[in-house]
């Protein structure tokens, strides 16, 4: 939620629409994160009239003791004060997890913000440099919370499945998402789930940094297009699919059986030692980070084998019951074919999605990521 006019409908109506899913038997909570990069630390009576406008509302998300949950991007630099007198006016208990991004170092979270009861750790879906992700950055911020879990403090981190930005000369970057990073991180969120309380997807639909899992339509009014966006036609909708099963077994501890056998895959259209002199921004930062790899992860109802073609290679490679993660170096291709066969050697699926490598140089640099999945 920032400061443009047009938000406060479009949050009404995205918690009407979730109240309306109860008519389904479907369970949908919202709470509000003020974007503190749009709006300022003066804009407190705005923030304090949008939580009375959804403090009671039947979508609201609320912790079992009736606490409404509040959160943030950014805004660390409002301080203490501001924080505890702005939700104290709302006029309704409240349970506060920003995504404040303060120095740690020498001071806890806690002890700098007391008016918090929990924390976001909106970073935490990507390694921090030209590594395989790991926990370490959610250690640190564990260890430097100095969260009271026991008596509700809540710790929420993130998963995303890439960030690639090139927006102006200090926004030109990509973030490593090689190593299968959604379902990498989602695994490793599974393997300690006693230790976080909530993990948001970042994000849903942020065209501009390329981390969004929302189907595309490109002719939607809503999805802007041009200069400043990186390419939001390109199709991520693998990563939305791939999310209920990596979601449902984080939340309930438990892997899910794979019923039918699907194909997830991922790759750029660009390679990464492309020079491109018309682009104005320039080379984009950390391009070393990400390779030329086609990602592919098969989850399989048994044993079997996958064969990949793309342009003029073919790979074979065993599978066993489950997810699958699987690579291989990218090749010039206008389309990249899956044959699923079992065990007995009887196809189990064939699969031809549009994934295009090598086939032309983009008018500035991209590296943005399509995928496909399937059989539908």
């Amino acid at each position: 939620m920032g400061a443009d006019t047009w938000e406060p409908a479009r949050m009404q109506d995205a918690y009407d629409a979730a109240s309306a899913l109860s008519s389904q038997g479907i369970t949908f909570k919202m709470f509000i994160s003020f974007d503190m990069t749009s709006l300022s630390c003066s804009n407190t009576q705005a923030i304090v009239t949008m939580l009375q406008q959804f403090a009671n509302h039947a979508a609201q998300l609320m912790t079992s003791t009736g606490e409404m949950w509040v959160s943030t991007f950014a805004g660390d630099a409002c301080g203490e004060s501001m924080w505890q007198t702005t939700l104290n006016s709302v006029g309704h208990s409240y349970r506060f997890i920003p995504a404040f991004f303060n120095d740690i170092s020498s001071s806890t979270m806690k002890s700098q913000f007391p008016v918090i009861g929990g924390d976001f750790l909106w970073g935490g879906g990507w390694p921090s440099g030209d590594t395989a992700i790991t926990w370490d950055n959610d250690n640190y911020r564990i260890e430097q919370d100095d969260l009271d879990r026991a008596s509700g403090d809540i710790y929420m981190t993130s998963v995303s499945p890439w960030f690639f930005v090139h927006l102006s000369s200090d926004r030109n970057y990509v973030y490593r998402a090689d190593d299968w990073l959604y379902a990498e991180r989602w695994e490793m969120l599974v393997a300690r789930r006693d230790l976080v309380d909530a993990v948001q997807i970042v994000t849903w639909n942020d065209w501009g940094e390329s981390h969004y899992i929302a189907p595309v339509d490109p002719v939607a009014a809503d999805i802007p297009v041009g200069d400043y966006y990186s390419t939001p036609q390109y199709d991520h909708t693998a990563f939305l699919y791939m999310t209920g099963y990596y979601a449902s077994w984080y939340k309930l501890g438990q892997q899910p059986c794979v019923t039918s056998s699907k194909i997830f895959m991922w790759g750029r259209p660009y390679s990464t030692s492309l020079n491109i002199p018309g682009d104005s921004l320039g080379p984009v930062d950390n391009a070393a980070w990400v390779s030329d790899t086609l990602f592919v992860i098969v989850f399989a109802t048994g044993a079997g084998q996958l064969t990949i073609t793309q342009g003029a290679s073919t790979w074979t490679a065993p599978v066993v019951s489950g997810p699958n993660k699987l690579n291989h170096t990218l090749v010039a291709t206008t389309s990249v074919t899956a044959v699923l066969k079992n065990a007995s050697q009887q196809e189990v699926f064939s699969f031809t999605a549009p994934l295009v490598y090598g086939q032309a140089s983009p008018s500035g640099y991209n590296f943005n990521v399509i995928t496909a999945s399937g059989p539908w």
